[in-house]
């Protein structure tokens, strides 16, 4: 997802992913969006930080844990935050710089 953000690097990804949920789902960083209390913020860093970047590189130390929750829970965010994403690509389609749709959606 960071990807269409227009950021390349591991460097601020996280940072990235949450500019580009805000944008299309209006969701701030300190909302709970789960049901045990977790915060955009902190879902993200949980995904991208135990479960993208350790299990890539094989140092998870959560890897027998079931993550099968918190991969639904990422997938549907992903999935809803890129079809909003495309929406807004397809009714502004000057737009050629992928910074220019991490402002927030209006309507």
């Amino acid at each position: 997802m960071e990807v269409l953000t227009g950021k390349l690097s591991r460097k601020g990804s996280q940072e990235a992913i949450r500019k580009l949920i805000k944008a299309n789902l209006g969701v701030d960083d300190d909302k709970v969006i789960t049901r045990d209390g977790m915060t955009m913020k902190e879902f993200i860093e949980l995904i991208y930080g135990k479960g993208r970047n350790r299990m890539i590189h094989g140092e998870n130390e959560a890897l027998g844990h079931d993550w099968s929750t918190w991969r639904a829970a990422a997938e549907k965010l992903a999935r809803d935050c890129i079809v909003l994403y495309m929406n807004r690509i397809a009714e502004n389609p000057s737009i050629n710089d992928p910074k220019q749709l991490l402002q927030h959606a209006s309507g």
